[in-house]
C-alpha cells in the first residue's frame, strides 16, 4: 500500500512528492538552519492552523492506508492533497522567496501538463464507463434472482444503482476480504463463502464459471501516455456455481 500510495502522489500531486523530497534533503544537509527555524517558532508562528490540518491530516491518512492495507483511490487522497500543495508552497515562499518566484509558474505548468495528459482523458472514459456500468446494475436489478448477492470490487455505483446484495471484495465494507485480496482463486472462494451467487470481474473468476453480460469500456486508470486512454477493458458479470456450497479459503 505505501508503493500504491506513492503512486497516486507523484501521478496526480507531482509537486507534493518534489516538495516532500526537497525538504527532507534540506533537512539532511541544513539541520542547523531548520533547528533554528523550529526554535525561535518562525514556522509555527507564519504557518496558520489550517496549512497544519492538511499535514498532520495527511499523515494520518498515509498511515491508516498502510496500516489497514486499503487499496488507496485517489479520490480518498484527493479531498487534502490540494490544500496540502499550497501549504508545501506556502513553506518554499516563507523559507525561500526567491525560489518560490520560480517554482510556482513551474508548478502551475507541471499541474496543467499532468490535467491534459491524464486528468482530462480520465474524466471523459470515467463518464463513457459510467453509462456501461448503469447498463450492468439496470440488468442486475431487472434480470437477476432479488435475492442473489453480487460480488464486486467497486461497490459504490453498483450498489446504488442496482438496489442489489453487495459482497465487497475490496473490503471497504467487509474486511474479512483483505487478507485475500491479493490472491485472485482465494478472494473468489471468500466471495462464495460470503454468499455470492454473481461475480463482476473481467477474467473468468473460476473454471465454470457463465458469462451472462458483457460490455466493452474504455480504460479507467492514470497513465502519462496518450495512447494508454484509447484502450478498452471488459466490464463482465458471471454467475458462479455451487456458490453457496463453497468453503471459507484458508
Amino acid at each position: 500500500m505505501a508503493l500504491r500510495l506513492l503512486d497516486v502522489y507523484s501521478l496526480a500531486f507531482p509537486v507534493i512528492v518534489i516538495g516532500v523530497v526537497a525538504g527532507l534533503v534540506y533537512l539532511a544537509l541544513r539541520p542547523a538552519r531548520v533547528r533554528e527555524a523550529l526554535e525561535n517558532g518562525r514556522l509555527f508562528k507564519w504557518l496558520p492552523a489550517a496549512g497544519w490540518v492538511f499535514v498532520i491530516w495527511s499523515l494520518i491518512n498515509a498511515v491508516f492506508y498502510i496500516v489497514d492495507h486499503t487499496y488507496v483511490q485517489t479520490r480518498y487522497i484527493l479531498v487534502t492533497a490540494p490544500g496540502l500543495m499550497i501549504t508545501i508552497l506556502g513553506i518554499l515562499l516563507l523559507f525561500f522567496p526567491k525560489m518560490y518566484r520560480l517554482w510556482y509558474p513551474a508548478a502551475l505548468t507541471l499541474a496543467v501538463g499532468v490535467s491534459a495528459l491524464t486528468v482530462w482523458p480520465f474524466i471523459r472514459n470515467k463518464s463513457l464507463g459510467d453509462q456501461y456500468v448503469q447498463e450492468l446494475a439496470t440488468y442486475i436489478r431487472t434480470q437477476l434472482p432479488i435475492d442473489a448477492p453480487v460480488a464486486v470490487y467497486g461497490i459504490g455505483e453498483i450498489a446504488f444503482a442496482s438496489q442489489h446484495p453487495i459482497v465487497d471484495t475490496g473490503g471497504i465494507t467487509r474486511p474479512g476480504a483483505v487478507p485475500f485480496m491479493n490472491n485472485p482463486r482465494a478472494i473468489v472462494q471468500w466471495a462464495k463463502s460470503e454468499g455470492a451467487t454473481y461475480y463482476i470481474s473481467g477474467d473468468q473468476p473460476e473454471p465454470h464459471a457463465v458469462l451472462v453480460f458483457s460490455k466493452n469500456e474504455p480504460v479507467i486508470g492514470w497513465s502519462l501516455n496518450p495512447k494508454y486512454y484509447a484502450q478498452h477493458q471488459p466490464l463482465n458479470l458471471w454467475r458462479l456455481e455451487t456458490a453457496r456450497l463453497a468453503a471459507r479459503p484458508r
